[in-house]
């Protein structure tokens, strides 16, 4: 989306659809200039999910609303980019709705929860054979350790880093490490570049990141440091 302004000319409906996919992840001036572009729009996202993460200031919001005489409670609500994503701005401006509800990513033990608790049970598993039916995806390991003034929980980046190891002498790949908090995830970037030849970093698909570095993302093994 970034790209758009400088790859295409700004010609309105120089497009018969366009499609934004993940866009509870979108804020508004980011789809702007897509959504300029196009005759008709599909707006795919998942308001369970993270919002976007937006720079604007709160005065500019303020501002800009009211240079556009924005005063109405809704309409303020609505328009204001900080906090309200390009898929709840959709979803507020149509009467078309479409529950995308087939799941094919993760095992039923892991997807059960969310299922559960964030879509009352509106989920179709494709996911579900014999032999995953019951079987528990899982495991928990308790670390002592503290957390630092500056975020950083030490024992579970040298746990994380032991965990990794273990499950790259086993053989697995596709490994992402997540946490919360951009510190613990700094932390855990520099143990496992310290720890890992970059050949075994790549060979093993590791990935370590904050939990927004991972939406809309898989790995067949996520380890997770809540730096609890």
């Amino acid at each position: 989306l970034s790209d758009i302004d400088d790859l295409l000319p700004p010609n309105p409906a120089m497009f018969d659809l366009v499609l934004l996919d993940e866009a509870s992840q979108i804020d508004q001036t980011a789809a702007a200039p897509a959504l300029l572009r196009g005759r008709r729009a599909v707006v795919a996202g998942d308001p369970r999910q993270l919002r976007p993460v937006s720079f604007v200031s709160d005065d500019a919001v303020d501002q800009a609303q009211m240079r556009h005489n924005i005063s109405d409670g809704n309409t303020t609500r609505l328009f204001d980019v900080r906090r309200t994503s390009a898929h709840e701005l959709a979803v507020a401006a149509s009467d078309t709705h479409v529950l995308l509800r087939d799941h094919v990513r993760s095992a039923p033990h892991l997807i059960g929860f969310s299922a559960d608790r964030f879509y009352d049970e509106r989920l179709r598993l494709l996911t579900t054979h014999p032999r995953n039916e019951t079987e528990d995806r899982i495991s928990t390991v308790h670390v002592q350790g503290t957390r630092t003034s500056s975020g950083v929980n030490e024992a579970e980046v040298a746990k994380i880093v032991e965990l990794v190891a273990k499950g790259v002498a086993a053989g697995d790949t596709d490994i992402g490490v997540v946490t919360p908090f951009r510190a613990q995830a700094d932390a855990l970037e520099t143990a496992i570049i310290d720890a890992f030849p970059v050949d075994t970093i790549t060979r093993a698909g590791l990935q370590v990141g904050t939990v927004h570095a991972f939406q809309g993302s898989e790995r067949d093994t996520v380890i997770a440091s809540l730096v609890a």
